[in-house]
């Protein structure tokens, strides 16, 4: 019978992290990369944030995970178009920050897992995608999540690359929590009718992820 994989979800504080450390809680297999130690300290690596990750620092760090699982990413669409602020943060997490956490694992031997996005497409290519299609990336956060993809292959670290789109999840405001808020109090509710996506449980992306490892 093969061994238990010990498994480190880095980002474990956003939107998909959060649904990983409700839904796995209760396995022993699985720890979470935090900023501090909170509620399930047995289970708890402090790790700060990926972009500040080194080799020399680090890498002791993670020596006892045979997976990690990369949650952590700059997703903020709309601001990384229109603030240098925030495009800045999308550069030093979404590839500077995943360069580093790749060639950690590429030094430990540990199999990355990235959370990455449909945004490395702009969608006009006519049929549906496959993971070998050519980068279009569809605006400047999926050019930064399509170079952290680059940057991982580059290091030659054991990954795996999942593309999602549109996570909501019952655990953390998203988009499908603002809508029904919004309902519950009469308000407006304001979208466009011109994209095209597929919206993700993180909680069924959750049990896929599991699945695969």
């Amino acid at each position: 019978m093969s061994k238990k994989k010990n498994i480190l979800v880095v980002g474990a504080n956003g939107l998909l992290g959060t649904a990983f450390r409700t839904e796995m809680q209760g396995c022993d297999n699985y720890y979470f990369g935090v900023r501090k130690y909170t509620d399930i300290k047995g289970l708890d690596v402090v790790l700060g944030n990926i972009e500040d990750l080194t080799i020399e620092r680090d890498a002791e760090k993670f020596m006892d995970f045979d997976v990690v699982i990369n949650c952590a990413a700059a997703t903020n669409v709309d601001e990384i178009e229109k603030t240098w602020d925030a495009n800045e943060k999308a550069i030093k997490t979404n590839i500077e920050g995943v360069e580093r956490l790749a060639k950690i694992c590429k030094h430990v031997g540990a199999t990355l897992i990235h959370i990455s996005t449909d945004y490395v497409f702009d969608g006009t290519i006519g049929r549906e995608y496959f993971p070998s299609d050519a980068h279009k990336p569809l605006n400047m956060y999926g050019a930064s999540k399509s170079r952290g993809e680059d940057k991982i292959i580059e290091s030659g670290c054991k990954y795996i690359i999942i593309r999602t789109s549109w996570i909501y999840s019952p655990y953390s405001p998203n988009f499908v929590t603002n809508i029904i808020d919004k309902a519950n109090n009469n308000e407006d509710v304001y979208g466009t009718d011109n994209i095209i996506s597929s919206p993700t449980s993180a909680v069924n992306l959750v049990s896929a992820i599991d699945t695969l490892i």
